[in-house]
């Protein structure tokens, strides 16, 4: 462990010398005096700036994830995001020295962040270094049977406390979030036959599969974070791969509510089996990270999740997100007590096959949005979370819809005025025209690089474009992207 972040150290110092006043970055493509006078002139907009600073958090995030690999013996994937993440951080930091208006600030915070990070490594007590790793990473396919049934045994509304913090998460959920939770149970009861089967099989209460939901995603099955997350349950890459969740093929697994749902009921098994039996820790660690929140509980054992020890020695975010998940799971609960009101969703589904090729675009258009008040493309992409917006599925090819869409696809999709209008929006949206060029990725090739010579696009636009994922924003030598013509 010591070794690789020794070689992860040394880079770190050299590209924090690159940042300091009248270095060079030697890694940076130079630019001619008269682009630099250019660039100064027109500074870049407050979004772009922004998703700069987004993009260099992000670094730091896939940073730490890799420090949880390497804590857990994952020495080889550990490796490699550590040495992404400071490319990444290297390119974004490059850019910003680009851009008027874009202060360094954050970048050097960012270094110092990982700094600070290597350096808990180094000073942590022996024993820790030696742990055994199947503590800090928990077998996947390890026998789950005993401690989860020691709240699986209770009603979930038992486990729950209705504290300030989870009273103030359900007071949110029913003013400003009331949107967000509604469109969660809405996406939720197309998805909940996929997804709630492998929660009853480890009898987990589903609401507790709702209240997650509900803050990761918002029950929607192409949630992607800004530091790589992804999928209605938001796993990150590497903790995907541990649990079953293939990653590295054309369809991300974590994308799979099915899927998805099984990996859930897998991480929370084992966290409940090492954090003892604590719903609330268990939460905290399904945000903030396993052996972040397993070694504050070695280190104040017997501290309860609410004590202002423990509770105030995890992040901001982690310190919200619990009390927002059980406050969604209680109101899923309870939802008469407070005058919410679920609707009632016909969910049967069944296959459409299509008389002719559309895209899942083209359908939601043509069958309007009788009966959902939204329209139905965020059921027919969570449905077939396999099929991307620009693809036009072909003719005899079957569609998973709600059972009540097959009459109005007969009706008023195949060969109508509204499915040709439709048709024309798709290949406006999706077209291959003038201001758009294939790209062929080269070897060394990094997105930043590529956005910095497409000056017109931001690196975000073009993953987003490209259902390129980030933090780390991979490419893959020989692949052909789109890139603006500019």
């Amino acid at each position: 462990m010591r070794r690789i972040l020794l070689v992860a150290m040394s880079g770190l110092i050299a590209s924090c010398a690159s940042l300091m006043p009248g270095q060079q970055n030697p890694d940076a493509d130079s630019a001619p005096a008269e682009t630099v006078a250019m660039t100064s002139e027109s500074p870049a907009t407050p979004s772009v700036v922004d998703e700069l600073y987004a993009d260099i958090d992000g670094a730091v995030l896939a940073y730490r994830e890799a420090m949880g690999l390497l804590e857990s013996g994952s020495t080889e994937a550990a490796e490699r995001l550590l040495s992404d993440s400071l490319v990444a951080l290297d390119d974004l930091s490059a850019r910003c020295r680009e851009i008027a208006g874009c202060d360094l600030s954050p970048a050097l915070q960012a270094y110092q962040d990982i700094a600070s990070l290597q350096a808990g490594v180094f000073l942590t007590e022996p024993d820790e270094l030696v742990a055994d790793p199947d503590e800090l990473v928990p077998d996947a396919n390890a026998d789950r049977s005993g401690p989860p049934a020691q709240i699986n045994g209770k009603n979930l509304a038992d486990l729950i406390v209705l504290n300030r913090q989870v009273k103030n998460a359900i007071n949110g959920w029913l003013t400003w979030n009331r949107p967000l939770l509604m469109s969660t149970y809405e996406n939720y009861q197309y998805l909940r036959a996929d997804m709630v089967p492998a929660f009853e099989a480890a009898a987990m209460p589903e609401a507790l599969l709702f209240g997650i939901l509900a803050v990761e995603s918002g029950g929607k099955v192409h949630a992607f974070s800004r530091v790589g997350a992804a999928g209605p349950l938001q796993f990150m890459r590497a903790t995907g791969r541990r649990y079953g969740l293939d990653t590295g093929g054309e369809f991300d697994q974590r994308l799979d509510p099915a899927r998805a749902a099984e990996a859930s009921v897998k991480y929370l098994s084992d966290q409940f089996r090492l954090l003892d039996n604590s719903l609330e820790k268990v939460l905290a660690a399904y945000n903030s990270g396993e052996n972040r929140v397993r070694r504050l509980n070695r280190r104040l054992k017997g501290k309860d999740f609410w004590s202002s020890e423990f509770y105030y020695a995890l992040p901001r975010d982690t310190r919200d997100y619990v009390p927002k998940v059980l406050g969604a799971a209680w109101l899923y609960l309870h939802p008469e007590e407070y005058q919410l009101e679920f609707p009632e969703y016909l969910t049967h589904l069944e296959d459409i096959t299509l008389v002719q090729e559309a895209s899942l675009g083209e359908l939601a258009i043509c069958l309007g949005n009788a009966d959902q008040d939204n329209g139905w493309f965020r059921t027919l992409r969570n449905l077939n979370p396999q099929v991307k917006p620009g693809d036009r599925i072909p003719a005899g090819v079957p569609v998973r819809a709600p059972a009540q869409l097959a009459e109005a696809y007969a009706s008023n999709c195949p060969e109508s005025p509204v499915a040709e209008l439709a048709a024309d929006l798709h290949e406006a949206s999706y077209a291959e025209g003038e201001d758009l060029l294939p790209y062929v990725i080269q070897s060394g090739d990094t997105l930043s690089r590529i956005a910095k010579r497409h000056r017109c696009m931001s690196m975000r636009e073009i993953a987003a474009m490209n259902n390129i994922p980030p933090p780390r924003y991979p490419l893959r030598a020989g692949k052909t992207i789109k890139v603006p013509n500019c």
